[in-house]
């Protein structure tokens, strides 16, 4: 037998489809990283024999782009599986290695050419600082819509509390009431617009006196008396 989902398990299925969308769109950044950070560190940038503070700083900045082109290839692997601490992991590793340059950067600043070596640190601080940030953010939705102990889902802030899993229709009541006879249910106001059986003069109170007794209409006994 076919049982239909709850609300819960739609929601946390929406959300959790959003996420892993979110977390895989990153793996061409962090293997792109990857591949950069392989090429210059294995193949393109040599170690130098240390004779200054400002080789010493070289040659740190050349482990740090091989380690860190290692680390991304594990953040791109880690990404594609959609889980959300995989951008955890991506942002707070870019933000070491972008650190870890620029201080080398510094270092080797007054002997080597380091406009490449510093924009390289560059890019890494703020692809750390943007993926660090969109794991919080994500991890603030999740835990807003987490359920709550009743079984329902309450989201922080007051906008909406949800305490069951499925929408409760209102309840009819279907029972039969007796109706009331007119002339219990008639009123003072429908007794005053009930017409006169006909043939039944009206009394509309005592004739005028005066001058506005010639406008008054003639009764049976006048007409009679003439």
């Amino acid at each position: 037998m076919y049982d239909p989902p709850t609300v819960n398990e739609r929601d946390d299925s929406a959300l959790s489809v959003n996420i892993a969308q979110r977390v895989r769109g990153n793996v061409a950044n962090a293997g792109i990283a990857a591949a950069l950070l392989i090429y210059f560190g294995f193949f393109g940038m040599p170690m130098f024999v240390t004779e200054t503070v400002a080789d010493h700083a070289y040659n740190a900045y050349v482990r740090v782009i091989q380690v860190g082109g290692i680390v991304s290839l594990i953040a791109a692997f880690l990404c594609s599986t959609g889980r959300l601490f995989a951008l955890a992991f991506d942002g707070v590793t870019a933000l070491l290695i972008g650190i870890a340059m620029a201080i080398c950067v510094l270092v080797m600043w007054s002997e080597y050419p380091v406009f490449l070596y510093g924009l390289f640190a560059a890019m890494f601080i703020m692809a750390g600082y943007r993926d660090t940030q969109a794991w919080l953010g994500l991890s603030r939705i999740r835990q807003a819509l987490s359920p709550s102990p009743d079984g329902g889902t309450m989201v922080q802030g007051g906008q909406m509390s949800r305490t069951s899993d499925y929408v409760s229709m209102p309840v009819i009541d279907r029972t039969p009431r007796p109706v009331a006879a007119p002339e219990e249910s008639g009123s003072a106001f429908a007794s005053e617009m009930t017409p006169s059986p006909p043939g039944e003069p009206v009394d509309d109170g005592p004739a005028p006196d005066g001058f506005l007794a010639s406008f008054a209409p003639e009764s049976d006994d006048d007409e009679k008396n003439d």
